[in-house]
């Protein structure tokens, strides 16, 4: 139960830090050429990157482990949604800087879940 708690507030930080700022610091995150072309994480303005999509589904398979107390998997689902509804509002050029977070959540999510398997 700690750990998904961990990975709840670690998933609200980072994504709190990846939509702040607007400083050339998150160009860091991207592939590092200048017009993001063959960036896998580039995306256009209504998708999100590949890395988020494996977040969505990391939420979506915990959200079916019996194993973990109802109110987690609702708190699990509930932050993903939150969070997805923010994305809408990042300009396509920034979508990279999704890309630690949503790695990060899930990799947070796969070994909290390892129970589940």
């Amino acid at each position: 139960m700690k750990n998904l708690t961990l990975v709840l507030l670690a998933t609200a930080c980072l994504f709190g830090a990846a939509c702040k700022g607007k400083g050339g610091d998150d160009k860091a995150a991207g592939s590092g050429s200048s017009s993001g072309s063959g960036d896998k994480a580039a995306a256009p303005a209504n998708e999100i990157p590949v890395e988020c999509e494996e977040y969505k589904a990391a939420v979506a398979a915990i959200a079916k482990c019996d194993k973990l107390p109802q109110a987690t998997r609702d708190a699990l689902k509930d932050a993903y949604e939150q969070m997805s509804r923010g994305w809408a509002s990042i300009p396509a050029d920034r979508k990279a800087s999704l890309v630690p977070m949503c790695k990060s959540a899930t990799d947070g999510l796969k070994q909290a879940g390892a129970a589940c398997n």
